[in-house]
């Protein structure tokens, strides 16, 4: 199979270099173009790696919210497993982490109110935690293990939000 790499930078580096900056629906993402935006779309796969969102100045919106909603990458999906005589702390995992990204402290908008005080708006929609919801069972019973299990885990700090979050999922599991 032959690849071909379009290696692209995308956030805080760009955009001290460019002052490159995308607005949509109001909002300015910077350190990304509309036409670097055109040849992420044309291609078949993205590997984006973490960019410097916590450097850019307070109000300043990264890429990473923008890529995440614009291409619809809704879900982290992460898979662990260890294996026999590499040091590992716990024996015998094997399992897939699924995160929603979509919504939450990932995209939060972020404002300030005086000097003291930063505030985030969390958002936990129904549609987006039945789409996690539904990949992390889907993945449970597609995968070849004995056990089709999903844990669902969250802070419970924010209680409405979680609670919603986890209400949700246990709705999906009903299915």
């Amino acid at each position: 199979v032959k690849l071909d790499f379009i290696h692209a930078d995308v956030g805080l580096k760009r955009f001290e270099s460019t002052e490159d900056t995308l607005e949509c629906r109001g909002v300015k993402y910077r350190g990304i173009s509309q036409s670097l935006l055109g040849r992420i779309e044309g291609a078949q796969a993205l590997f984006y790696t973490a960019i410097a969102g916590s450097r850019f100045p307070q109000g300043v919106q990264t890429p990473w919210t923008f890529l995440m909603k614009h291409l619809k990458t809704n879900v982290n999906v992460r898979l662990g497993k260890s294996y026999p005589n590499t040091g590992a702390l716990i024996q015998n995992i094997d399992m897939a982490l699924v995160r929603e990204q979509s919504e939450g402290m990932y995209t939060a908008p972020e404002f300030t109110l005086g000097e003291e005080i930063v505030c985030a708006v969390v958002q936990c929609s129904k549609s987006a935690t039945r789409r996690i919801a539904r990949m992390a069972f889907d993945l449970a019973r597609s995968r070849n293990k004995p056990r089709k299990k999903v844990s669902v885990i969250n802070k419970g700090t924010l209680k409405a939000f979680f609670t919603t979050f986890s209400n949700i999922t246990f709705e999906v599991a009903k299915d």
